[in-house]
């Protein structure tokens, strides 16, 4: 996760689109410090922890409530599955505010097969009501409830900017939901193919 930078090219093509009029909206699940750092561009908006923080302000206060309880119930899940899985050489646990990334990615080829077998056996076991669980490019993911995402957080820009037309690019299952807003509004880009996807167009 800490490797990825943007190159002086991209950052100069980034900033001439931004001066154009073109509302550029970067939503990651990294935290905002580290997004703004790997993104120095302050003419466009950059919104980390997959825009969970602006769900939050939108919640009422019973709401509010239950969405710190699943905070807690995320948090929990970190130590379970640091006790139950410890054996497995490579894997590793991203605690972030709002949400849990379970990185298999460097695990022994011959390890992946059993730990993904014995992970969805956790997860049935283990997961609370609310939490949803998110497969991206070889690391799972925890969600506290699933209203909140990259799919909340792009209705929140069109309801914002609702002269703009809308064209999302994304890579991964957590760009789902944003696929499946924006298709019937705007244009929904994956990169790389997925049969599944919701997205209407793809990038190879």
């Amino acid at each position: 996760p800490n490797k990825p930078f943007l190159s002086q090219k991209k950052i100069k093509i980034l900033r001439s689109l931004a001066n154009k009029k073109i509302k550029i909206v970067i939503i990651s699940g990294r935290p905002g410090k580290s997004l703004k750092s790997k993104v120095p561009l302050k003419e466009i908006m950059r919104v980390g922890d997959y825009g969970i923080g602006l769900c939050c302000k939108n919640l009422s206060l019973e709401e509010k409530g239950q969405f710190d309880s699943m905070i807690k119930d995320i948090r929990e899940a970190a130590q379970m599955i640091k006790k139950r899985f410890i054996y497995y050489d490579g894997l590793w646990l991203e605690k972030k505010r709002y949400t849990l990334s379970v990185h298999f990615r460097n695990l022994r080829i011959k390890d992946k097969t059993l730990f993904q077998k014995e992970f969805k056996k956790f997860q049935k076991e283990k997961t609370v009501h609310g939490l949803k669980w998110v497969l991206g490019k070889q690391v799972w993911e925890l969600f506290p409830d699933a209203r909140c995402g990259k799919g909340f957080t792009v209705e929140y820009f069109l309801k914002k900017y609702p002269q703009y037309f809308p064209i999302v690019i994304g890579d991964d299952a957590a760009d789902e939901d944003m696929f499946r807003l924006v298709k019937l509004k705007g244009i929904a880009i994956r990169v790389g193919f997925f049969r599944h996807s919701q997205a209407e167009y793809f990038l190879k």
